[in-house]
């Protein structure tokens, strides 16, 4: 489940590690759930944002429990029609039984 904790989140020039998007994974009492991608989709905002990914970011991480899972850098999204989209690989996302 997608979490209401961020909506809107800005992201101004020079800020680093600022969260923006959290989502829940709640694992059944008898079997635990590995998480081993994500796919991230950035969407440009108007016709006049600049079209270069990089321009706004170096790096996308992401994170589970408090630890680094997974990171792509910008440069490696694939762009089309405005969208940029990366899946990205996690090492150790796993959510044991009965825990959320």
């Amino acid at each position: 489940d997608d979490s209401s904790k961020y909506t809107g989140e800005e992201v101004g020039e020079g800020e680093e590690d600022v969260e923006v998007l959290e989502f829940m994974v709640e694992a059944d009492d008898d079997s635990d759930v590995e998480v081993t991608s994500v796919k991230v989709e950035f969407v440009q905002g108007t016709a006049a944002d600049s079209e270069d990914l990089t321009d706004y970011a170096e790096s996308v991480s992401i994170w589970f429990d408090g630890e680094m899972v997974g990171e792509a850098d910008a440069e490696d999204f694939t762009e089309n029609s405005d969208v940029y989209t990366k899946t990205i690989s996690l090492d150790n996302s796993i959510v044991r039984a009965g825990d959320e």
